[in-house]
């Protein structure tokens, strides 16, 4: 049994239009895999707010309109993170637990395909186990 349960999307807070493509990104994944999947949108570079063209209200209520999270992350200071996808693996096993399943831990698989400062697509394949992140709801 599988569940497409949950995606992460992210976003330069200072730039538009990356925002304008997680905006795609969520018709594209609501087209292909319906609406029963987890979607946290992430604004990164809360560090340079100073600089954000984002703004935190405008995210937040689109993530709102569509059903998603939204956090504020910083990679470079490592904030938001971890919160990000802890977000995530709980409302992907809120969404597996609607299927039926009943889970004690959450296996969070995530293969990244980041784009380099070079513009060379790099894949990465995070797993994360977090005990714990299933319980209630």
């Amino acid at each position: 049994m599988s569940f497409d349960a949950g995606a992460l999307l992210v976003y330069d807070i200072t730039d538009v239009d990356s925002f304008a493509r997680v905006k795609n990104w969520v018709r594209e994944l609501r087209k292909i895999v319906g609406d029963d999947i987890s979607i946290c949108i992430a604004g990164n570079k809360k560090d340079l707010q100073k600089n954000a063209h984002v703004t935190m209200e405008e995210a937040d209520e689109y993530a709102a309109s569509v059903g998603a999270q939204h956090i504020r992350t910083s990679a470079k200071l490592n904030q938001g993170v971890n919160e990000v996808f802890l977000a995530l693996v709980q409302s992907a096993c809120l969404s597996v637990r609607r299927h039926g399943v009943s889970l004690s831990v959450c296996v969070c698989v995530c293969v990244c395909c980041v784009c380099d400062a070079a513009n060379t697509w790099r894949r990465y394949i995070l797993c994360h186990l977090v005990p714990g992140a299933c319980r209630g709801g």
